[in-house]
């Protein structure tokens, strides 16, 4: 029989007795009231979760849907970590939210609810599992089924499957996440793993790009261990942009007058692009080796900067 956390309790010490878990069985009281709520024991660093088979590590917003953060990781006051998470069904009606390990609901129709101190189940049917959190584990593990404006990120227990209105069968399998995301643009029509200080309203994740076709289904690469899909942009044109290219395979592409960002993250591939008036910047973890390097020659090791600029000559494997 499932009940909620508190009247789990009081059955197993033997406060509840079978009758009236039978009458609170009948008439819920969450159902009648209209919400649950309860508290995730997370006895754990802040740091790491597993998301399907995938480590997300630090911190930060790990999955979006345009401007909407769906997983994000905190570390709290005395370094214990903090989830945050939103459940929504596919008509953008919020399920379930989770704020800093609390979780709350509102919908009284999801009924099908397992909780405990360290652990929450949700069911819209038998084996239909919306979502699950495992805090008992360590790293804490979850899977979802994450909706949000025509968008599924179904976070299985050995994958991660996104569609979008313009993409299905995206696929990330284990691996990590360090730095970056699984980011899909509002309008649905550019997905993939970016680093996470693209903002929503990037030429590549905000609509602002001109869409002459978008082929969608990329090629396979690596980002942190984590197989993934590149995001994949064909026959696009950009004008007075800054764009971040972490992570996407440009083809046929044209740029004018643009300011292209690199993160260091995922290379980026550019095929039979043509380019007008731009630049290169770096930016994240790529512009921090870059001040790396000045540190080094102000260390008065001259050789060793020279290595690396002779290795950075060197033809891409």
């Amino acid at each position: 029989m499932l009940l909620c956390p508190n009247c789990h309790d009081m059955a197993t010490k033997g406060s509840l007795k079978e009758p009236k878990q039978r009458q609170f069985k009948e008439q819920p009281f969450n159902r009648k009231h209209g919400y649950a709520k309860g508290k995730l024991w997370v006895d754990a660093p802040g740091g790491t979760i597993l998301l399907s088979s995938t480590n997300l590590v630090g911190q930060g917003c790990f999955v979006s849907v345009g401007p909407t953060c769906l997983v994000r990781i905190e570390v709290g006051d005395e370094g214990n970590l903090e989830l945050y998470l939103a459940l929504y069904d596919k008509t953008d009606k919020l399920l379930i939210d989770v704020d800093r390990n609390e979780w709350k609901t509102g919908d009284p129709t999801f009924w099908d609810l397992e909780a405990d101190h360290q652990f929450l189940k949700l069911r819209s049917k038998p084996y239909d599992v919306l979502l699950e959190i495992n805090a008992k584990e360590s790293p804490l593990r979850v899977r979802a089924q994450l909706w949000y404006h025509g968008t599924r990120i179904d976070c299985k227990p050995s994958r991660i499957v996104m569609d979008t209105p313009n993409t299905k069968g995206m696929v990330i399998q284990s691996g990590s996440l360090r730095g970056s995301r699984v980011a899909v643009s509002a309008d649905g029509l550019a997905s993939g793993i970016v680093p996470m200080n693209v903002h929503p309203d990037d030429p590549l994740f905000g609509g602002n790009a001109v869409r002459k076709k978008s082929a969608m289904k990329a090629p396979q690469s690596e980002l942190g261990g984590a197989h993934i899909s590149m995001q994949k942009q064909i026959e696009m044109s950009f004008q007075d942009r800054r764009i971040n290219i972490d992570a996407t395979h440009f083809e046929r592409c044209t740029f004018k007058f643009c300011t292209l960002v690199f993160s260091g993250g995922l290379l980026p591939n550019f095929i039979d692009c043509e380019m007008a008036d731009c630049n290169f910047i770096l930016d994240g973890p790529a512009r921090d080796t870059v001040l790396f390097c000045r540190m080094l020659g102000k260390m008065n090791l001259p050789h060793v900067v020279e290595a690396i600029i002779a290795d950075m000559k060197k033809p891409l494997p």
